[in-house]
């Protein structure tokens, strides 16, 4: 608790008084990372129905990586066990998410076959939110387009058939991009 004091730039006394160990700081980070997630990619629900199998994947990609940027604990708190089950609890709310965003782009699938193809795809952003950590800041914007075209054709070989026939080609544009 010292170091974490230390590095918040607060007393020990101040950490205490809100967090009496260092369970109650990894639920609180978890809560807050939780609704960074809800707040960035609330707009995707609306958007999705609209975009290219490929610009869904992009942006997938992108949330992941900027999300990554912006709190890099989150890794770390994903990977430690806890008993209260935050991890899970996490995991389970960005199943339903991708899940939704799935079943909007393309309603005419099944819930089962929409719960796979999140499943999937969260193991795709979770490896790179991995290698993205992991590698150089140089390194970071190649492995993100990498993991782009991996997440668009996946998507696009099991949802890409609701694709619209001009999406098609932007696609192929983005793709080629990357």
């Amino acid at each position: 608790m010292t170091d974490i004091a230390k590095r918040a730039d607060a007393s020990i006394g101040a950490l205490y008084r809100f967090f009496p160990n260092k369970l109650s700081i990894a639920q609180a980070l978890r809560g807050h990372y939780t609704k960074q997630f809800h707040v960035r990619w609330a707009p995707l629900k609306a958007e999705v129905k609209h975009m290219t199998v490929a610009g869904l994947a992009e942006r997938l990609i992108i949330a992941m990586a900027d999300f990554v940027d912006s709190y890099p604990a989150f890794l770390v708190l994903l990977e430690v066990s806890a008993s209260t089950q935050g991890s899970a609890t996490i995991r389970r709310d960005l199943l339903r998410r991708v899940e939704g965003l799935i079943l909007a782009r393309s309603p005419r699938i099944t819930r089962a076959k929409a719960s796979r193809f999140a499943i999937v795809t969260l193991n795709i952003m979770g490896t790179l939110a991995h290698v993205y950590a992991g590698a150089s800041q140089r390194e970071r914007p190649v492995y993100v387009n990498e993991f782009k075209i991996l997440l668009a054709r996946y998507l696009e070989a099991r949802i890409g058939n609701g694709a619209v026939a001009r999406g098609r080609k932007k696609d192929e544009d983005i793709l080629a991009a990357c």
